[in-house]
């Protein structure tokens, strides 16, 4: 099922390039200095409304591990994400499997809890950072 694209203004437009352009989490007042660069006269709080607004529509994901952003891979489509990240070099990966979340979901209603976040997060090391070790 795609989804209809919300309407998207000059600065929520800017805001999600600089996500996507970056293809890793970035924080919110690195976003900020990016649009001030721009020539945009916005307040840290204005970013964080856009990003409510951006992450609300399934555009970007909130990284709350690592107090970050990242451009959703899948916004065309409704999903639920699963987000893995380094806990050493902060890499990240959005995965979509719903197998997986389907069972991490099925899980915790057994045990009579539920999801109060949008995206699940698992933390690990990636590839590079374990052959570091």
């Amino acid at each position: 099922m795609t989804k209809e694209r919300p309407a998207m203004t000059k600065l929520r437009s800017l805001i999600l390039d600089v996500l996507v352009e970056a293809k890793e989490p970035v924080k919110a007042y690195d976003i900020l200095e990016a649009a001030r660069r721009k020539g945009f006269k916005i307040t840290a709080a204005t970013v964080y409304r856009i990003l409510d607004y951006l992450e609300s529509n399934a555009l970007v994901h909130r990284v709350s591990s690592i107090n970050a952003f990242m451009a959703c891979l899948n916004s065309e489509i409704e999903h639920q994400p699963l987000i893995v990240v380094c806990q050493r070099c902060r890499k990240t990966t959005e995965l979509n499997d719903s197998g997986l979340y389907l069972s991490i979901f099925e899980r915790l209603n057994e045990l009579g809890l539920s999801l109060t976040a949008g995206s699940v997060e698992i933390r690990g090391l990636c590839p590079s950072c374990q052959d570091s070790v």
